[in-house]
């Protein structure tokens, strides 16, 4: 494998101009929901998709009656095909990668037994873990394609979990050394690159 670094670029873009056949990584809880941020904006655009990473997450579950999915999700990788109900709902066709960066989200809620995310050292060995996952899976779709793939993301792990965005940066770079890939983090018109 080459050691070639990878270059992360920025673009302000909107989610719903991604080009065909690109993957849009995020870091998500374990939980099934995409209830804030940009996983509440992908749930809108991508319906179809969010149902995918629901039902993945809740038959983790070691029984039905289990109120949550297990903690041995964290750290995993989840790739969403286009789903042909969202592209024709108007949403691009691209990939969802789902890296699952934190157990829970949030502050934990003790009536009701709800994990919070995890500690910051948790999120980053996990973002680490789901982005070898992720990379596996993408050099065999670039060796299949012949081609180089068209990764974007926003700054994950930035927003609700609250990790530097430097750190997961890091990682990013550190996993896709060498890699067939370009890397596009979307910015929001109110954000800044760092």
């Amino acid at each position: 494998m080459s050691t070639t670094n990878l270059d992360v670029k920025t673009a302000r873009l909107s989610l719903r101009e991604l080009p065909p056949n690109s993957y849009l990584v995020h870091a998500t809880n374990c939980l099934a929901t995409w209830g804030a941020g940009i996983a509440a904006e992908l749930a809108d655009i991508f319906p179809e998709a969010c149902k995918v990473y629901k039902a993945f997450c809740n038959a983790a579950k070691p029984s039905a009656g289990d109120r949550w999915p297990p903690r041995s999700l964290g750290g995993r990788c989840l790739v969403i095909p286009p789903q042909e109900r969202d592209v024709a709902g108007g949403a691009p066709r691209v990939h969802i990668v789902c890296l699952f960066t934190s157990y829970g989200y949030g502050a934990p809620n003790k009536h009701t037994g709800k994990p919070g995310k995890d500690s910051t050292e948790k999120i980053l060995q996990q973002t680490r873990t789901s982005l070898k996952a992720f990379r596996r899976e993408m050099d065999a779709a670039a060796a299949a394609a012949d081609n180089d793939v068209a990764i974007y993301s926003p700054m994950f792990n930035a927003g609700a979990f609250r990790v530097p965005w430097n750190s997961t940066l890091e990682a990013i770079e550190e996993e896709f050394a060498g890699a067939k890939a370009s890397w596009t983090v979307v910015l929001q018109p109110v954000q800044q690159s760092k």
